[in-house]
């Protein structure tokens, strides 16, 4: 009898969840469930990899996208209009200014009214107006100059006249500005000493201050800083002018002595007398009375300091007033 050739194996028997199928054609079951399971677990392994490459690939472009949008974001700085050269000559007040707004801001929509918020808040400036230009944001704006310090303990502010334009003016009420103490370059500045009233609450490093000992103080360097602007620009008489002692305002200490002195450099006494505004009230000379003396002499030496010991302006002088405003 013929020997009956061994049928090959077919090529799908050798698939590996075909394997199983014996020669009759009957399929092992238990051990095609393993290698089938063991498939959809390859399978998921496989789907979660090609999902997270495609997450990990969408994060990267839009990280170059995010990048090439602040690539093409223009930076530029602030430019002022008409700034003091008191503010260009104090570096304090620039880094107030870096600090609030930063050395360079984004040339974009919205910028401008940022700044002009950002800058608002500052002690310094009021009335601000920003544009976004090409190559930096313009910016308009007045300036709180100071005109004297306070010091109480450790508590030191400037004092600025408040100007009509100013927010803070108020027609109904006399107050001057207070200022949280940086240090100022540029313009001379008085210290008021021997104030019997404590220096006000500020926000923002900002305050008024309407205690009458320090408004009229504030009066008396504002006339004398008007004729020094006017007449004595390249030397001004305030520069040889130390402090301002207002410890016997009203004569609270000393009825018959002046209620208020000033001092030079070099502690030569200037008595100026009753309060801005109250010479009347003691028969004084008038305060336009005073600022001619006190500038007549002003002129006739070129100097305040090392000519006298004392120089009394409560008596009317010959010598002609030059006028305050």
């Amino acid at each position: 009898m013929a020997r009956r050739k061994k049928k090959k194996d077919s090529w799908w028997s050798m698939l590996p969840f075909l394997a199983d199928f014996g020669k009759t054609g009957k399929r092992r079951r238990k051990k095609t469930a393993e290698t089938t399971g063991q498939i959809w677990m390859v399978l998921r392994i496989v789907a979660v990899f090609i999902v997270l490459s495609g997450v990990a690939t969408g994060f990267v472009y839009l990280d170059r996208y995010a990048q090439s949008i602040e690539d093409l974001t223009r930076f530029g700085p602030l430019e002022y209009y008409h700034l003091p050269e008191w503010v260009k000559a104090s570096p304090a007040i620039g880094e107030q200014i870096d600090k609030i707004v930063g050395e360079a801001v984004a040339l974009e929509p919205g910028t401008a009214e940022a700044v002009a918020v950002r800058l608002g808040a500052l002690p310094w400036l009021y009335n601000v107006y920003t544009q976004t230009a090409q190559e930096s944001v313009r910016v308009r704006a007045d300036w709180r100059k100071p005109m004297a310090i306070v010091q109480q303990g450790k508590n030191k502010v400037h004092i600025a006249w408040i100007e009509k334009e100013d927010p803070l003016y108020d027609l109904d009420q006399r107050r001057v500005n207070v200022i949280d103490f940086v240090p100022v370059e540029g313009i001379t500045m008085v210290e008021i000493t021997g104030s019997g009233v404590s220096i006000p609450r500020m926000q923002n490093g900002l305050g008024t201050w309407s205690a009458p000992e320090i408004v009229t103080t504030a009066e008396m360097l504002k006339a004398l800083g008007n004729m020094d602007r006017k007449y004595f620009s390249q030397k001004p008489l305030l520069g040889q002018i130390q402090r301002v002692d207002i410890s016997n305002f009203g004569g609270r200490k000393d009825s018959k002595a002046a209620h208020i002195m000033l001092y030079a450099t070099d502690g030569t006494e200037i008595r100026w007398g009753a309060a801005f505004g109250q010479a009347s009230t003691y028969a004084e000379a008038t305060e336009v009375e005073k600022v001619g003396s006190l500038y007549g002499f002003y002129r006739k030496y070129g100097t305040l300091i090392g000519k006298v010991k004392c120089i009394d302006l409560r008596i009317a002088q010959v010598i002609p007033p030059r006028p305050m405003d």
